[in-house]
């Protein structure tokens, strides 16, 4: 009584069948859930993302105006941010990290973050 309806299982999957065959098997998945909430532990659907991480992330050295990577530099034109975040955000001790968002002069768009724990600067990824 108290519960939402929802679509009868059949129908569920005779409509992902329908949405398989219009945007291809490998961009169709289910949820997945995993033990933690650190940022980019989640796996991904398909191959075509909107971001796109460096493993391992890149040390940067940053200042007012500039970012260097051993890979990439250049201006600073706009910073979002910062974001606090956490894996273990139960723990007080555990929020070490400040994400920022840097727009550089060559059009790129990247994620950075500051590990407080180790006063380390870092560059997560790049925006598509």
């Amino acid at each position: 009584m108290f519960t939402p309806a929802g679509p009868e299982p059949e129908k569920l999957e005779l409509t992902l069948g329908k949405i398989r065959g219009l945007v291809g098997e490998k961009n169709v998945g289910y949820p997945e859930l995993f033990d933690t909430h650190r940022p980019g532990s989640g796996r991904p659907i398909g191959e075509l993302l909107p971001f796109r991480y460096f493993r391992p992330p890149l040390e940067a050295r940053i200042t007012a105006t500039r970012l260097w990577t051993r890979m990439f530099q250049g201006q600073i034109l706009q910073i979002g941010g910062p974001w606090r975040s956490s894996g273990d955000w139960w723990n007080p001790d555990q929020w070490n990290r400040d994400e920022y968002d840097l727009a550089l002069s060559d059009g790129a768009l990247y994620r950075i973050y500051l590990d407080r724990a180790h006063d380390k600067w870092f560059v997560e990824g790049v925006y598509d």
